[in-house]
């Protein structure tokens, strides 16, 4: 069997194991002579060739697999001595080829559990390694790699609460790497993300809660990001979180808050048409709340008819789409169903309100914080935007937000009247 799957020249797992940990340290050793490095690199990669297709065998070459003996013996090796954690904190020193065959390997020990590698041997020894994953993000060449690696461990309960407690990872994803200016890496920390906050839903819940007012200050600026994928993904991870009914009591208390509405407003008349649609899938969820806060209500009330208005005319390129179709729907009867005139709040809400007046202009008893309606008279350029002072209501005859429904978008918002351009106010 051994001969089959590694030739004529069977090693052990223990030789094996033990030239990799040789030449690894040769390899790195920058004070070693070039042709040194070269032989130690050439060893490298032969040996984490054979143990890979070891572990899993080589679909490609159709490779008999291994005996489990001779998998447990490898990871064991590995496993032992920290050469595994050697490998992985080398990932930037080494070869393409070779980051490729490390990374696969990790995946395969942690999803499979091989020698309790990832429940013990990462989750309660070395649970760390996790912030040194996060770190590659910084590194563009290799932050693909690292993220698939860490959302691997993100399958383990320990390691998401290890991260969710431990804040120092998770505010580098939140505060610079979703903002990579690279496509590729932002959109791969959005995708860690998503998995740190809906693998493991009932540690997610608890921390949400307990962490309210710092999560939701540090994700409303993912929505209000200049990097478009930034703000579309966080939309709709937002969305995710909102309606899964794990999480009941966090959406009741983000949706009774009138800045939120507000800031989903905004983001509803975007000029991309895709995060127009994902903060439909926002904005819906106040609306459908059949225990509107005072704040919330009144707000939808100053605006009902610029809702109205704009809805009316909002993607309707998707009129193929049935469940859009149907919830649009529902919005538009919801907000018909709005007095036209906001009632005087109690005296408790009116002096709270008195203190955000700042947030909607003098005119707040007018419709001056026009959601997407104000927009859509200009090509969806500023629907929340006109808070900062009443502006002239959008004329019904206005054309409607471009929405081709492509993915292909217009880096910039197409022309604008200066009175529709969004205002971002306090």
């Amino acid at each position: 069997m051994l001969r089959r799957l590694f030739g004529r020249n069977v090693l052990t797992p223990q030789q094996r194991v033990e030239i990799v940990r040789k030449s690894i340290t040769q390899y790195l050793n920058a004070s070693a002579a070039p042709a040194e490095r070269e032989s130690a690199q050439a060893n490298l990669h032969s040996n984490l060739v054979e143990i890979q297709r070891a572990l899993y065998g080589d679909p490609e070459s159709k490779t008999e697999e291994a005996t489990d003996e001779v998998r447990q013996g490898l990871a064991e090796k590995l496993i032992t001595g920290d050469l595994m954690l050697v490998l992985v904190r080398s990932l930037p020193q080494l070869e393409f080829e070779d980051r490729k065959i490390v990374s696969a390997i990790f995946k395969h020990l942690v999803h499979n559990n091989v020698k309790e590698f990832g429940s013990d041997f990462i989750a309660k020894k070395n649970i760390t390694i996790v912030d040194e994953l996060v770190d590659f993000y910084g590194i563009p060449s290799l932050a693909l790699l690292a993220g698939s690696m860490f959302r691997e461990c993100l399958r383990l309960e320990p390691v998401v609460c290890y991260l969710l407690e431990n804040g120092k990872s998770r505010e580098k994803m939140f505060e610079t790497y979703v903002h990579s200016p690279k496509f590729e890496v932002s959109s791969d920390v959005l995708t860690t993300l998503r998995d740190l906050f809906t693998t493991h839903k009932g540690v997610v819940v608890t921390y949400l809660t307990n962490h309210y007012e710092e999560f939701f200050a540090a994700y409303k600026k993912l929505l209000s990001s200049e990097n478009y994928v930034t703000r579309r993904q966080s939309l709709k991870l937002l969305g995710e979180l909102l309606l899964d009914r794990t999480n009941r009591d966090v959406m009741m208390r983000y949706i009774s808050d009138r800045q939120n509405l507000r800031t989903i407003m905004m983001l509803l008349s975007d000029p991309q048409p895709n995060i127009q649609f994902e903060a439909f899938h926002v904005f819906k969820v106040f609306v459908a709340n059949p225990q509107k806060s005072d704040q919330v209500k009144k707000l939808l009330i100053n605006n009902k008819q610029r809702l109205i208005n704009y809805l009316q005319r909002f993607h309707n390129d998707r009129a193929g789409d049935d469940q859009f179709v149907d919830e649009k729907a529902l919005l538009l009867a919801e907000l018909k169903q709005l007095p036209d005139k906001a009632v005087a709040p109690a005296p408790a809400a009116a002096e709270a309100g008195a203190t955000d007046t700042s947030a909607v202009g003098a005119g707040d008893a007018e419709p001056s914080e026009s959601a997407a309606a104000t927009g859509a008279g200009a090509g969806g350029a500023g629907a929340g935007a006109s808070a900062a002072a009443p502006t002239p209501a959008a004329s019904p005859a206005a054309a409607p937000p471009q929405t081709n429904g492509t993915t292909a978008e217009p880096a910039a918002a197409p022309a604008a009247a200066p009175a529709a351009a969004p205002a971002a106010t306090s």
